[in-house]
């Protein structure tokens, strides 16, 4: 009896089948780098119009970004922005003062270390724009 190993075609189809399966698992949790700052925080998405159309936690997903919204004596209802609808966002205005402390103070050293990365962090950042560009 041969082994599966024998049959170049049946390897070539099993390589193809997994290398697709891995690349859809990751296209599946992969998630904005920029967005990921904002996750679990409030957040109020303004328009192309310069409406203020939705404020509230923001989850994120790799389909696009949720607004969880808590209004008084109501359940959690939310406002979704689908990948496609990204250039329907203005901007989003995450304000300190409606985080709280604890969260501040994760994003005061985020922010100094953005401004002033060490080596490492310069080094990558330098690899990374080599190969977006």
């Amino acid at each position: 009896m041969k082994s599966i190993l024998t049959y170049p075609f049946v390897l070539t189809i099993l390589f193809l089948f997994f290398s697709s399966l891995f690349i859809s698992l990751l296209r599946r949790i992969r998630k904005d780098r920029c967005l990921k700052n904002f996750e679990g925080d409030f957040v109020i998405y303004e328009n192309i119009d310069k409406e203020i159309v939705s404020g509230g936690i923001l989850n994120i997903e790799s389909t696009g970004i949720e607004f969880l919204i808590q209004e008084k004596d109501s359940p959690f209802s939310s406002y979704i922005l689908y990948d496609s609808e990204f250039h329907l966002l203005r901007m989003l205005i995450r304000k300190h003062e409606l985080q709280n402390p604890k969260r501040i103070d994760q994003l005061l050293k985020l922010r100094k270390k953005l401004n002033n990365p060490n080596l490492m962090n310069r080094f990558s950042r330098k690899i990374r724009t080599f190969f977006l560009n």
